[in-house]
């Protein structure tokens, strides 16, 4: 009797477990499942962004660099130097927003005009007119500052840094990269 009895409820116990899941297991794993899927989209989300933001600034570097670099190598080039704002002759010791020309050494005796146009660099040659835009519609140079240049000048030799402050639309609106380089000369004139 004893027996039977330990076996019903042995057959009772396996019945009952073999009919599923109840409703407040089934409840509880959801819950659990919905917080979880929750938490990994918010890192995604914030993972993307983020992403965005480095791609951002990375492009406007490197649309930045090209035309620094182009601007470096002319002026490493130049027979002379020449900053509209500066007094004739002057050679610009702090930082001054300023339009840059820089004549040829070349041989070509053409003058490159930098400067901002709207949003844009632009380098422009006198010699045959051509305009050249030196970046893209969507990174944007602040306007308002132009090139930051300043001089040092120690007797035949210089050092020309100029600056720029520069954005891209990926980037939050409140925040600027600023890109500098510097370029040694010797013999050169202002």
């Amino acid at each position: 009797m004893i027996l039977k009895k330990i076996r019903s409820k042995t057959k009772s116990c396996l019945c009952k477990s073999s009919h599923g899941f109840s409703l407040l297991e089934v409840v509880v794993t959801m819950g659990i499942f919905a917080i979880l899927m929750v938490i990994i989209m918010s890192i995604l989300v914030i993972n993307l962004k983020v992403s965005m933001r480095v791609k951002a600034r990375s492009y406007a570097r490197e649309e930045s660099s090209f035309a620094l670099n182009l601007l470096k190598k002319d002026i490493r080039n130049a027979e002379s130097l020449s900053f509209a704002g500066s007094p004739a002759g002057a050679v610009p010791t702090s930082s001054v927003p300023l339009v840059v020309s820089v004549l040829d050494a070349g041989g070509t005796g053409h003058i490159y005009n930098w400067f901002l146009n709207g949003t844009q660099i632009t380098r422009l040659d006198t010699g045959t007119g051509n305009i050249t835009y030196l970046t893209p519609d969507d990174v944007t140079f602040d306007v308002s500052q132009g090139f930051w240049i300043k001089v040092n000048k120690e007797g035949d030799n210089a050092i020309v840094n100029v600056k720029l402050k520069v954005t891209t639309g990926g980037m939050p609106k409140d925040q600027w990269i600023y890109k500098e380089v510097a370029v040694s000369t010797r013999n050169i004139n202002f």
